[in-house]
């Protein structure tokens, strides 16, 4: 895009964020592109409670508007042209079994080498966002895991962007592709209009017809008015929210290269269009007794390793991976246009859906019901403990109906047998644990 003062022709700085990689504990991956120009309780030890949920369900579109609602900003409404867009990415995707943001003429569905590009190829324009996961198996699991890495979960924040649409292929091994794509509908209803004629400054290259002109003061407006329907802060995890995952392990780009495995990040995101300067002075994190969680990295745009952060974002990771069903409360103090503020506000980590044990020992025994599901929480011991490795013995008497994880710290086991029989488990980090059937707890 170029902006043309006068006589004086200038260019306007255009970033394109992209990436690949695993996000989330799913186990599927994650990427995020953006063009500028355009449910038990858990337990300690040996005591177990167990609850239920229940969800009323959603189409993707309002599943992702729930998310975004609930942190105060307006939905995103669809958009055919953008469907259009998403698809063909997907198909490309899922068809050369490729993954990522950028296209190669060389192989078949090429529709353009980057989003924006694909966008203009079907008759959006003015820029556009995209977002991309592959290998979960729902929209709900793939927006989640967009959610916990965060520089995907700014892009779904974004306050410029009004209009949204995705799409998902399946592969020939039966693996899933998702593909969403956002953008301004309001820029892109400017470059359907009349180009400016005036002798006032304007923006090129918006547009697909790279000599369109639209006046600066329009394009401000048509980018504004989606901001200014925004809130002026947003805050994720939402305020009260019972459900923020536990655990961040991996992005690309990568926010924290030196670890595997940490708590996910708690961000704050300021809407440009209602402040000119924001300061931060702190930024706190306080466990339910009220103690401070010291133990954290603070990102910012100047401490963000891949500048993707803008200087109204900012980030706190706790470095240890947050409890399952536990509540922490959340202090930000910061400086806007010159007056002093503070943002306070609490949530809640989700539940396992199972009766959950955690490991707190090098050694402990639990005591469990045949043919029951159970969590098995074993925290981290550094932040590169992000992958279980662990070898199982049991008795002849004993069944193994599961042996599977939620994430990378937490298995489940459903066993069976006779009474008083026990499954040993020894993971590689040097801890033993014991299930031992019991007839009743």
């Amino acid at each position: 895009m170029k902006k043309i003062n006068g006589l004086v022709l200038s260019a306007v700085v255009v970033a394109l964020l992209t990436g690949c990689g695993g996000g989330g504990s799913s186990g599927g991956t994650t990427s995020t592109n953006t063009n500028s120009s355009t449910s038990s309780a858990t337990s300690t030890g040996s005591e177990a409670t167990t609850a239920t949920t229940s969800a009323t369900p959603l189409t993707s579109l309002e599943y992702l508007n729930s998310l975004r609602n609930k942190a105060g900003m307006i939905s995103f409404k669809d958009n055919s042209l953008l469907n259009q867009s998403a698809n063909n990415h997907a198909r490309y995707e899922s068809f050369n079994d490729l993954y990522g943001h950028y296209e190669s003429s060389s192989y078949s569905y090429f529709t353009g080498i980057k989003p924006s590009d694909r966008a203009l190829y079907v008759g959006f324009q003015g820029g556009a966002s995209e977002n991309l996961t592959a290998g979960d198996n729902t929209y709900t699991e793939s927006i989640d895991v967009l959610f916990t890495a965060i520089y995907h979960r700014l892009n779904f924040l974004n306050f410029s962007y009004s209009e949204v649409w995705k799409s998902r292929e399946k592969n020939s091994k039966g693996s899933y592709y998702y593909v969403y794509n956002m953008g301004n509908g309001a820029i892109n209803n400017l470059c359907s209009g009349t180009s400016y004629s005036g002798y006032g400054s304007y923006y090129q290259d918006v547009c697909k017809d790279t000599s369109f002109r639209i006046a600066v003061s329009e394009y401000n407006l048509a980018e504004n008015s989606i901001k200014d329907s925004n809130p002026e802060i947003v805050i994720w995890p939402y305020e009260n929210q019972q459900d923020f995952s536990p655990a961040f392990y991996e992005e690309s780009p990568d926010p924290l290269p030196s670890c595997g495995v940490t708590g996910d990040p708690i961000s704050v995101k300021f809407n440009d269009a209602k402040f000119k300067t924001i300061t931060m002075n702190s930024f706190k994190l306080y466990d339910e007794n009220n103690n401070e969680i010291t133990n954290t990295t603070i990102l910012n745009k100047n401490s963000d390793l891949n500048k993707m952060l803008s200087a109204y974002e900012f980030v706190l990771f706790p470095m240890e991976r947050l409890s399952w069903d536990t509540k922490y409360n959340v202090v930000f103090s910061y400086n806007a246009d010159g007056i002093d503020k503070e943002k306070r506000w609490s949530f809640k980590t989700k539940q396992t859906g199972y009766t959950t044990y955690k490991v707190t020992s090098s050694e402990e025994t639990f005591n469990v019901l045949g043919n029951q599901t159970y969590a098995i929480y074993i925290p981290p011991v550094d932040c590169n403990d992000d992958r279980y490795s662990y070898n199982y013995y049991t008795g002849y008497s004993i069944t193994i109906n599961l042996n599977d994880s939620i994430d990378a710290n937490t298995l489940l086991f459903n066993i069976s047998g006779k009474v008083g029989d026990v499954l040993d488990i020894v993971m590689a980090n040097g801890k033993k644990i014991h299930l031992k059937l019991v007839e009743s707890l």
